[in-house]
């Protein structure tokens, strides 16, 4: 084999793996979670309007659900509870 032709493919090789780094450096999401309304508000530009009239079952313990595109999940198992107006 040639050295050029080895050296061709070292550096399309290294070049392929700076692309892949550099794409995924720049791909990192992370989660956050608030207790706090005032808190959310300072730190994002998306008001979150839900009166969960629609959402049924109310009254029951569920381990998650998903209502408006956003999902709602507990701490623990099974402790999310949605309840009837009043």
């Amino acid at each position: 084999m040639k050295i050029g032709t080895t050296l061709s493919k070292l550096l399309t090789i290294t070049g392929g793996l700076i692309v892949v780094a550099g794409a995924s450096g720049s791909a990192h999401a992370s989660t956050m979670f608030f207790t706090d309304v005032n808190a959310f508000d300072a730190l994002t530009n998306t008001t979150l309007v839900e009166d969960f009239e629609a959402f049924s079952p109310k009254d029951r313990r569920l381990p998650s659900f998903v209502s408006n595109g956003n999902t709602y999940a507990g701490v623990g198992r099974n402790n999310v509870w949605v309840s009837s107006p009043g």
